[in-house]
């Protein structure tokens, strides 16, 4: 990769921040998991558009907030929170069966991620970020081709959110809610490159209400190793 590109890509990851889990960049192992295999290198940077966002139930905030008695001046919670982007990724290959992915959004919420396929075509991915989300996947792969690979899974999710009018002032309300639910990765050939598409449909433990979460991410890293 040119080093103005990666320099540009990098000032744009500090300025735009993200708050929740982002789509994890070790899962390329899956939808290429023969990728360069006579190739001996192993640390990529490369461009990526990737998005997140988590639906919460409107139920959660209320439950919360009348489980704590806590005064809020909003009942509404902080998008931000349920919101994450990334545009550049750094993967790192520790073997054919092990990548590492590295989320450089180094001023606020910076992550990191790995894959590992445990036997054939089933997969451990887990996630943890500085604002102490994290979340753990353990899926299979159920079709493979050129153009399109699925995986069907179970997801763990650690999720912080917080209410809209007070989540950066001295008086923020965060909390954290816990999910579990199922998981569908489909990835397809977008011009050659990946475009990675979610969803997960989850159920919260405590508060028992419904979590959706989507993400899309479309690599571009073929075009800089």
């Amino acid at each position: 990769m040119k080093l103005h590109l990666l320099f540009f890509l990098f000032i744009c990851s500090i300025f735009f921040n993200s708050c929740s889990l982002y789509p994890p960049i070790s899962e390329s192992l899956i939808f290429n998991e023969d990728l360069n295999s006579n190739d001996k290198t192993k640390l990529f940077s490369f461009p990526r558009v990737a998005l997140s966002n988590s639906i919460v139930s409107s139920t959660i905030p209320s439950k919360y907030l009348e489980k704590n008695t806590t005064d809020s001046s909003s009942k509404s919670l902080n998008k931000l929170w349920q919101f994450s982007f990334s545009n550049i990724g750094i993967l790192y290959r520790v073997n054919n069966d092990f990548y590492l992915g590295l989320n450089s959004n180094l001023l606020f919420n910076a992550g990191i991620d790995l894959t590992y396929e445990v036997v054939d075509n089933y997969f451990i991915t887990a996630e943890a970020t500085l604002l102490n989300n994290y979340k753990v996947i353990v899926q299979k792969r159920i079709v493979t081709s050129v153009d399109f690979t699925n995986t069907i899974g179970i997801v763990y999710r650690h999720d912080r959110l917080g209410f809209r009018e007070n989540s950066f002032s001295g008086n923020a309300i965060n909390f954290y809610i816990n999910s579990i639910g199922i998981r569908s990765l489909n990835g397809f050939k977008l011009f050659n490159k990946e475009l990675i598409f979610e969803i997960s449909l989850l159920y919260e433990l405590e508060y028992k209400a419904e979590v959706i979460n989507l993400s899309f991410s479309y690599n571009f890293y073929k075009f800089f190793n």
